[in-house]
């Protein structure tokens, strides 16, 4: 029998805040190089390879997004859910220097809703 399902992130503790954080940032590191490195032997060809570029920067952008999108949805928002915090704060990432302290208080603010470890799908 399936559990309740629904599309709102579950909420996270602390320990998964940190290792989802440390994943996000190897991740965009990785996809940062693979696509510099690309965008790099494409131009390094001559003028002719200028659709090559456009095409890597358009990947390397959805990319980009897609994992933006992915981090703000399944961590950040998550870790808000767990403290009990509004989602609306999720926007504090923009703006900058005051996302580095938004995000320390996420790692260290201890959560007011229990974090379920044996969720059934």
């Amino acid at each position: 029998m399936l559990g309740h399902m629904t599309t709102l992130p579950q909420p996270i503790g602390r320990a998964s805040f940190l290792g989802r954080l440390v994943l996000g940032v190897i991740a965009s590191g990785a996809i940062y190089v693979a696509f510099t490195w690309a965008l790099y032997f494409a131009i390094g060809r001559g003028p002719e390879n200028v659709p090559v570029v456009f095409l890597f920067f358009g990947l390397w952008l959805v990319a980009f997004l897609f994992l933006v999108m992915c981090f703000v949805r399944f961590v950040i928002i998550a870790r808000l859910t767990s403290m009990g915090a509004s989602r609306w704060f999720a926007l504090l990432l923009l703006v900058p220097y005051v996302s580095i302290l938004f995000v320390l208080v996420l790692l260290f603010y201890p959560a007011k809703i229990e974090v379920r470890h044996d969720v059934v799908a």
